[in-house]
């Protein structure tokens, strides 16, 4: 018995072409066991028709064995000619049995048919023989313990279908929404477990683009898959909802005058749409008063021109879910022209001197007026141009002049000519009777003239006042009655 252990164990040692040594003992059973039996031994791969997913299906396939004669790498000097594969057997447990449940295949292939009407496990335990009488095997060694066992199959069938709910908002919404709708799915499988494990919980929604706005937003009917190929009850579709995600447009404000000038009435026009849930506020305030909705509206508005300078003019808008946009045009105010009102003035006489009722200008904003010439001249007979500045109070206005034609008429002379005394009919007139006197210098010519005798009775005397200053003074006249007694 001793020398028998001992020559197994030289057996053992010795192995041409063993690699898998550990401390003089070998790791592989089949680098010792084949070469003292032969060498060769048949191998069988076993599939199935449809293929099974990670070991699992939920209907009956078909096995299909394969069986070939292999030589293991260690073996060095094989047969010339290899043993046939002769049969194939087999033998089946569990929830789905093949008709028979054992059996043996003729050759080095064949089929069994599992049904796959109950939901379990099935296990399928085959093996090929060779002409060579070899048994096919599994080898194994953990740990140094060496142990062979026939090879096997597992199918797994899932009949059940995955668990798939959805939840979304209660009741649905309608109306317009401002963002997308969102339903929280949950899934499940207890046998075969969900195809794609991160289907336990995720979410549908609508999905519409930003900036864009639908009335047709809908969520498409979902499904959920288990390893084993069972599709869950469809969640779904949802829908149609209404979604906009897209702001109103505003038109460019347009102004009823460009460059305006301070305090003058202006307008700004401008157009607020929207093809979604609809504008329910134009306004130049943000916080503007609210509109039914619509899809469009045009909007006038008062413009600001209450000082000089660069200003902005913007117009506001929102849709009925509360998408915001604005558009804005930028002005310059220019300073002000006040309206000065001077109504021409009566004509003169000349020798009045210029006064309020002449200097009579006004304007519709406070200032000053300085006249050009001033009150208190006095103007020569003939066409005046009176002018006039304005200069504002107010910076924001800018000063303006103005101008009337004054007509200064020739002024007629003051003729004093007291009556003279009655003289004796033979006396002749003397400057005692022609001594008219005039308010300026000037020339008078009597009628009759000096030296004249006069007959008795009363008698018209005249005198003509031509002034030295003819340009502003108007010839003059007077007369009066003489009385001439008889001696």
């Amino acid at each position: 018995g001793d020398n028998t252990c001992k020559g197994l164990v030289s057996i053992f040692n010795g192995i041409n072409g063993d690699g898998l040594v550990t401390n003089g003992k070998t790791n592989n059973f089949n680098s010792v066991l084949i070469p003292i039996l032969g060498g060769v031994q048949p191998t069988t791969a076993a599939t199935t028709t449809p293929a099974l997913n990670r070991g699992w299906t939920n209907s009956g396939l078909t096995v299909n064995f394969n069986s070939t004669e292999i030589v293991p790498s260690n073996n060095h000097n094989p047969p010339a000619t290899l043993p046939a594969i002769s049969s194939i057997g087999y033998s089946a447990t569990g929830a789905n049995l093949p008709t028979p449940p054992t059996g043996t295949l003729t050759g080095q292939s064949g089929s069994i048919a599992i049904p796959g009407t109950a939901e379990g496990t099935t296990v399928i335990t085959f093996f090929a023989t060779d002409s060579a009488g070899t048994v096919e095997s599994l080898t194994t060694n953990s740990g140094n313990q060496v142990s062979s066992a026939l090879p096997t199959l597992t199918i797994q069938v899932d009949k059940t279908a995955p668990n798939l709910t959805c939840v979304g908002p209660n009741p649905p919404p309608s109306g317009w929404l401002a963002s997308d709708v969102i339903y929280n799915c949950t899934a499940s499988d207890s046998g075969s477990g969900l195809a794609d494990p991160s289907q336990s919980n995720f979410i549908l929604t609508t999905n519409v683009p930003s900036g864009s706005e639908t009335n047709n937003a809908n969520i498409a009917a979902v499904t959920v898959q288990d390893v084993a190929g069972n599709i869950s009850a469809p969640q779904g579709p949802y829908g149609p909802f209404e979604v906009d995600k897209k702001a109103p447009a505003v038109s460019a404000p347009t102004l009823s005058i460009n460059n305006p000038m301070v305090g003058q009435s202006v307008t700004a026009t401008y157009t607020c749409s929207d093809g979604g849930s609809g504008v329910v506020l134009c306004d130049p305030s943000a916080q503007g008063a609210h509109i039914s909705p619509t899809s469009s509206v045009t909007i006038t508005s008062p413009v600001d021109t209450s000082s000089i300078g660069l200003h902005t003019f913007t117009g506001y808008s929102q849709d009925t879910v509360g998408n915001t946009s604005s558009n804005f045009v930028t002005y310059t105010v220019v300073a002000g022209t006040p309206v000065v009102t001077w109504p021409t003035p009566a004509p003169i006489v000349y020798g009045t001197p210029l006064g309020a009722a002449q200097l009579n200008a006004s304007s519709n904003v406070a200032g000053t007026f300085t006249y050009n010439p001033p009150a208190g001249t006095v103007l020569g007979a003939g066409n005046h141009i009176l002018a006039v500045t304005f200069t504002p109070t107010d910076h924001n206005y800018s000063a303006v002049t103005s101008q009337v034609t004054l007509v200064v008429n020739k002024a007629t002379p003051t003729v004093t000519w007291p009556k003279p005394a009655p003289i004796t009919y033979g006396t002749p007139l003397s400057s005692t009777q022609l001594n008219a006197t005039a308010n300026v210098p000037g020339t008078f010519t009597y009628l009759p003239p000096k030296g004249t005798v006069l007959p008795v009775g009363t008698q018209p005397l005249l005198t003509f006042f031509v002034p030295r200053d003819l340009r502003n003074y108007t010839p003059s006249s007077g007369h009066v009655n003489l009385v001439v007694r008889r001696r």
